[in-house]
């Protein structure tokens, strides 16, 4: 098999530090989230629409790759962060209208939880942090599996390599893994 290549509709092997390694997942965004379901739905349903769309298209990729700036040394990921995020509030307050359209609330409002007064969706770069410290914590709490013997086997003394980017043999994904402490608001 060539590097890279699909397994379960992910590129394995490609640079998620690239904006092309993420624009597969903002086109299906993209498609999903099409002109005419915007011009013929509630707001409310676009709003379900979206935390849908959003949560099941990303979810695998936001869960394995780090998209934000802090950790990663090129701006492209944080772009697509970006780019999905004006999706959103595109799809939100004026998909459809011909015309730009003033947002009503702020997108900090709109992503705070229904509790708090907002409108509950998901902000792309913290429920991506979110995600991807879940492999750290699943790390540091389950005894067995196979995916934390190959990361022990690989990073022996695991929890004392946490921090330190002078390891030579240390993959991308485990230097951004390392660092989600720095990252975390």
């Amino acid at each position: 098999m060539d590097i890279p290549f699909k397994y379960l509709d992910m590129n394995i092997g490609g640079n998620p530090r690239s904006l092309t390694f993420w624009m597969p997942i903002i086109d299906k965004i993209k498609f999903r989230l099409s002109v005419w379901k915007g011009k013929l739905i509630s707001m409310t349903g676009r709003l379900c629409l979206i935390k849908s769309v959003f949560n099941f298209i990303s979810l695998f990729y936001l869960s394995f790759f780090k998209a934000l700036a802090s950790v990663c040394k090129f701006k492209a990921p944080a772009g697509a962060c970006k780019i999905n995020t004006k999706i959103h509030a595109k799809f939100i307050w004026e998909w459809g209208c011909e015309g730009k359209k003033i947002a009503c609330v702020a997108w900090d409002k709109v992503c705070s939880p229904v509790e708090e007064g907002g409108l509950g969706v998901k902000h792309v770069g913290k429920f991506n942090t979110t995600l991807f410290a879940k492999w750290l914590w699943r790390l540091g709490t389950e005894e067995e599996g196979v995916w934390r013997n190959i990361i022990v086997s690989w990073y022996d003394s695991w929890w004392e390599m946490m921090g330190s980017m002078s390891v030579r043999k240390a993959s991308s994904w485990w230097r951004d893994l390392s660092k989600i402490d720095d990252s975390v608001d």
